[in-house]
């Protein structure tokens, strides 16, 4: 089946599925990472607990665009949060988990605003329109989670979260719980200096 080879690649990219670590790390509690394994580097969707209730936090830099940048210190990170919340099938209609048949509003109010695209983001990632649904009614956050990155994929990550954070090394590094370079902000030719 597509999805769960879907599934099996995403988590073979970074070789392991870290579900709700019981570490003292600072940081989210982690259920997985979709990104790649330098996950501030090359950026990408991690899943952070709890499982109950998941957020997907998307992160991207400017690294690869912004030619005016010499090294990682001087990079900005947007980090772009959101729920990931889980629907259901209802007559055709995505509608939201919880949605029962007394809502007072007829059910085509209540269809998620993807619901229209499912069979173009069906079409764009390879997979089969049912597999995408699926995805978005699974029980599963990190079969969800696949899902809300195919979305990023297609439609960018505002659609997410109009109001990202915009992050400087050091505060991508805290927020992720991440060791880091604590003379991130030095200049080097203070360094230089120094040596002499």
């Amino acid at each position: 089946m597509k999805l769960q080879g879907l599934k099996d690649s995403a988590l073979k990219r970074i070789g392991r599925t870290v579900r709700a670590q019981e570490t003292e790390k600072r940081g989210p509690e982690i259920i997985a990472n979709l990104g790649d394994e330098d996950f501030i580097t090359f950026g990408g969707l991690l899943i952070v607990g709890p499982e109950n209730d998941p957020e997907g936090w998307y992160v991207e830099n400017d690294m690869d665009y912004n030619t005016d940048i010499e090294s990682e210190y001087e990079a900005t990170w947007m980090l772009y949060r959101f729920g990931i919340e889980k629907f259901k099938e209802v007559d055709g209609y995505i509608v939201p988990d919880a949605y029962e048949e007394d809502w007072p509003h007829p059910l085509p109010d209540y269809n998620q605003w993807f619901a229209k695209d499912i069979l173009s983001i069906a079409s764009f990632i390879g997979m089969e329109p049912e597999e995408l649904v699926g995805m978005i009614t699974s029980d599963d956050p990190v079969e969800r989670g696949l899902f809300y990155e195919a979305l990023i994929h297609y439609w960018g990550p505002d659609n997410v979260d109009s109001y990202p954070l915009q992050l400087n090394y050091k505060e991508i590094h805290e927020m992720l719980g991440d060791e880091y370079d604590e003379d991130w902000d030095r200049p080097e030719e203070d360094e230089e200096e120094e040596d002499e």
